[in-house]
């Protein structure tokens, strides 16, 4: 999944199709119609904050090669979004360096 997929998911949040079960956003797959989607639902245990929510039965339909198991591609891209977000608020440019082992490494400098 590319930084821009992931950004495109991520900021299609609040317009995207609507969970009738839990009354929540759900995530798809911009490239991969047959691909299952991921719930994004608030919290259970009353903190602030969400939780995701996905089926990894036959692969999600495509939804593992994307994401990840246990959605880390997803997890790891939003880390990193938010972390450099933060850094460029604080004035420090940020570099992007992915690692061997499929980690990503924030590189902050001013």
């Amino acid at each position: 999944m590319t930084k821009k997929q992931i950004i495109q998911m991520l900021e299609s949040l609040p317009q995207s199709c609507v969970i009738d079960a839990v009354g929540k956003h759900a995530l798809s797959i911009p490239d991969d119609k047959n691909a299952y989607e991921i719930g994004v639902i608030a919290r259970r245990d009353g903190k602030p904050g969400y939780t995701l929510l996905w089926d990894f039965w036959a692969g999600g339909y495509g939804l593992v090669k994307k994401v990840g198991a246990n959605c880390d591609k997803l997890k790891q891209a939003y880390a990193f979004e938010v972390a450099a977000k933060k850094a460029r608020s604080m004035g420090y440019q940020v570099k992007r360096e992915a690692q061997a082992n499929g980690d990503v490494r924030l590189r902050c400098f001013k």
